[in-house]
């Protein structure tokens, strides 16, 4: 198909392809108008200023009008454009100061999205070091993060457990624009907000009775209990964080690459991509080497995440770019992951059903296998801090897939013939090593001494299914 690739020229191409009438539903800001519209009228009362009796009634119709203007007017199609416009005018009590945001507020998307990010960096009640940290893990994360999740990794932050106490009332207020949160009841914050309402007039009532009734020396209801009954609360560990719209991490991806970027001033606000990887990959690395538990004091451990994706960040990293002690960092938790009896544990306890799968998701896949051996490679191994046996273990890892993985091969080995070889880590166990086996003997690969004794298919009633496929 040549010539500009328009709707038309679009359509041809995709129709030539399938042999059935293919049906196109068509997108645009006429198509949208009338959604848009009632939803601004639906959203419209959230607006303070709107609902505030000590302005005269005919300023607030006139304000209501100009709004509603406004926003038809502005929004050309994009629900995301309306809502970080309502955004900044729901809690603005002053009709002046909502007619100049009006009037303000770009046009173009991008230059919205940036209009809302300045705002925000401007102001002094934001942590931009907590902002950042959040819209890393938002924008690079393999999957939805859990609350739980991203407060255990603002926990990790110095100082270390303190986190944001405030995360939640954040993510729905302060930074609405940009996250979105999902519960698993799929209630809304304003459908929460409603909820807390009622929950705090209740406990107002709770606190009157109690005060009129109470004896002297009695116990009081203080504010901090107070305080609870203002908190959203919601589980942390099935209540989901991701971003309003997919616009949000385009902008931010856009803005994080000097050929892409479109405003050459740094906000302070945004993410920087490799940096990002590293400091992500970094910290997987380390929660997965951690003896025992990876966070105590978090509600959530990131454990699952680190093991299901760390090496998934890990191929994202470009080495290129990253100083000599970087690079020694990621080196040092790699080699750490790939020889400590702890870190096989976590990976055995995490394996998935079938195991035979599972473990050829971890030996045959050549991309995984590469990028570590790619980074044993890296001359960095040989400076300071490494010993000569780890260098030369580093270094035959380097060269062989089989070498890689011989140290978990022989942890499974010691396991599977041990006193306490039980169960479900049993077959975990027989499954790697018949895999690693496998791969040996396909790549025409000398067995390692201490593994040439076991007879995988015959040494244990769990391995004959092994003959059956």
């Amino acid at each position: 198909m040549e010539g500009p690739i328009d709707d038309a020229n679009l359509r041809e191409g995709i129709s030539s392809i399938w042999d059935s009438q293919i049906i196109f539903i068509e997108v645009s800001a006429a198509k949208n108008s009338v959604d848009i519209k009632n939803y601004i009228w639906k959203s419209i009362d959230r607006v303070k200023a709107l609902k505030n009796p000590r302005i005269a009634r005919e300023e607030r119709k006139n304000l209501r009008e100009n709004i509603l203007q406004k926003l038809e007017q502005g929004a050309n199609g994009m629900f995301l454009w309306v809502n970080l416009m309502l955004d900044q005018i729901f809690n603005k009590s002053r009709p002046s100061d909502i007619t100049m945001a009006l009037n303000a507020a770009p046009r173009d998307l991008d230059k919205m999205i940036r209009h809302v990010f300045e705002r925000i960096a401007s102001d002094p009640d934001v942590d931009k070091a907590d902002l950042n940290e959040i819209l890393v893990w938002v924008t690079f994360a393999q999957e939805r993060l859990t609350l739980g999740e991203m407060d255990a990794i603002l926990k990790m932050r110095p100082p270390i457990g303190e986190g944001m106490p405030d995360l939640e009332d954040k993510l729905r207020g302060q930074f609405a624009s940009f996250f979105k949160l999902t519960r698993a009841d799929n209630l809304s914050t304003e459908q929460l907000q409603l909820r807390l309402r009622d929950r705090h007039r209740d406990f107002l009532l709770h606190k009157e009775s109690h005060e009129d009734g109470q004896s002297e020396g009695s116990n009081t209801i203080d504010d901090e209990e107070e305080e609870e009954y203002r908190s959203y609360e919601s589980p942390l560990d099935t209540t989901h964080l991701e971003f309003s719209h997919a616009s949000v991490r385009d902008f931010l991806l856009q803005e994080s690459k000097p050929g892409t970027r479109k405003w050459p001033t740094d906000l302070g606000v945004g993410v920087a991509v490799n940096e990002a990887q590293h400091h992500i990959t970094a910290i997987l690395l380390q929660i997965l080497c951690a003896e025992g538990s990876d966070i105590d004091f978090a509600d959530v451990s990131l454990s699952g995440y680190a093991i299901k994706y760390c090496f998934e960040h890990l191929k994202l990293l470009d080495r290129s770019m990253l100083d000599d002690s970087d690079k020694r960092m990621i080196i040092r938790l790699l080699f750490t992951a790939f020889h400590r009896d702890t870190v096989f544990e976590k990976w055995i306890n995490n394996a998935s059903i079938p195991y035979g799968l599972w473990a050829q998701g971890w030996l045959a896949d050549d991309n995984l296998s590469q990028c570590v051996r790619d980074w044993f490679a890296n001359e960095a191994i040989t400076d300071h801090g490494f010993t000569s046996d780890e260098i030369s273990q580093a270094q035959a890892a380097a060269k062989s897939t089989a070498a890689l993985f011989e140290p978990m091969a022989l942890f499974c080995a010691r396991e599977w013939i041990g006193p306490d070889a039980t169960g479900y880590n049993l077959e975990v166990y027989v499954w790697f090593l018949h895999v690693f086996m496998g791969l040996i003997h396909y790549y025409l690969i000398p067995i390692p001494i201490p593994l040439q004794s076991l007879d995988i298919r015959q040494s244990h009633p769990i391995d004959r299914r092994l003959s059956n496929g």
